[in-house]
């Protein structure tokens, strides 16, 4: 599936600024630098197991392992027959990279007209959102994969505060807090698979889970850095500025779990539907932070990484910048993650 987006014909009109008033024998000072806007930063992306496809391969396929076999038949009759085990426990996730193309179309004059450099700042914004386009698309591939049932292994989800059901049961004041950091590294590290009915009952799946090993990755948004460093506990256990900080945005490691601060944390706003698998709506404003098994939790490819090209076309007397990009991401292993949803306050 190709998605060419065309961000509008860029004229002088839209690259002029504010309109102004000025005496003509005032001499003004114009900076030819812009002062640039807040980025976002994109922090996902970079802990996901990554690959790029050769010439003439469409998508990729991960094999792995569901979980380690459970029980393997022991005959221990001598002279007996050796009893053969099914070997039942592979499978794969397969990737169809999509075509994204985005453009700015900025015209001779504007060109000509402007002081500062037009193209150069659309080259900067394309870049800039593509890079945006694939975090966020990774974090949603671990915001929308499957929750554990009562019967088959997935994700596995810890609530701030005294809620253990669903979203719709968080209320203001369930902020993200060292105990639900614990809390989801022990779901994590445990071969055994909890699970909610997102209604009333909470509990354990008759499926196990593979049990991860840390160091595990936790994205939370501004709204919980804020809530932990105001937390006396996780100050006094933390590590700030060590060696071992790896990531970036990582602002600390908390028992062996890296923290990082991401801007495309999964937000949800009060009112908003709860996708959790729940039927209701979030009470009060919230993120769904995500603590994953790096790597094993899920997967970016690349048919064709950011290109970038500029071309002047004639016709219409403009420059065109163009980008494209072709890539795919999804869940790999579903109980190699855990959702933490809190509230913002």
């Amino acid at each position: 599936m190709k998605q060419v987006i065309e961000l509008g014909d860029t004229t002088t009109a839209d690259v002029r600024g504010s309109s102004d008033t000025t005496y003509r024998l005032q001499a003004t000072k114009w900076l030819k630098q812009i002062n640039d806007a807040a980025k976002k930063r994109h922090m996902f992306a970079q802990a996901v197991y990554t690959s790029t496809l050769g010439k003439g391969q469409n998508s990729l396929v991960v094999p792995y392992k569901t979980a380690y076999l459970s029980s393997v038949t022991d005959n221990t009759t001598e002279g007996g027959a050796i009893t053969f085990t099914d070997l039942n426990n592979l499978d794969g996730v397969r990737l169809n990279p999509e075509d994204h193309g985005y453009g700015i179309s900025i015209s001779n004059k504007a060109v000509r007209d402007s002081i500062v450099d037009i193209v150069r700042e659309a080259r900067a914004e394309l870049t800039y959102y593509a890079g945006d386009v694939v975090d966020k698309a990774v974090a949603n591939a671990m915001r929308d994969a499957t929750a554990a049932t009562s019967s088959a292994r997935g994700v596995s989800i810890v609530y701030g505060g005294s809620s253990n059901y669903e979203e719709d049961d968080l209320a203001s004041g369930d902020t993200l807090t060292p105990a639900d950091i614990i809390k989801a590294k022990r779901k994590l590290r445990s071969a055994t698979q909890t699970y909610t009915d997102f209604s009333s009952a909470f509990g354990t799946s008759s499926q196990s889970k593979n049990p991860w090993a840390p160091p595990f990755t936790m994205w939370i948004g501004p709204e919980q850095e804020e809530a932990l460093l105001n937390d006396s506990q996780f100050r006094n256990a933390a590590e700030f500025g060590s060696g071992k900080i790896v990531l970036n945005g990582q602002i600390a490691r908390y028992m062996g779990v890296n923290i990082v601060v991401a801007d495309n944390t999964p937000s949800y706003s009060s009112g908003d539907s709860c996708t959790d698998g729940g039927s209701g709506t979030w009470a009060a404003d919230g993120h769904r932070c995500i603590m994953a098994k790096s790597e094993a939790a899920a997967a970016l490819v690349w048919d064709k990484e950011p290109s970038l090209q500029v071309s002047y076309y004639p016709r219409e007397l403009s420059t065109d910048v163009m980008l494209e990009l072709d890539y795919a991401t999804d869940s790999i292993h579903d109980d190699a993650i855990c959702w933490v949803s809190v509230t913002d306050e």
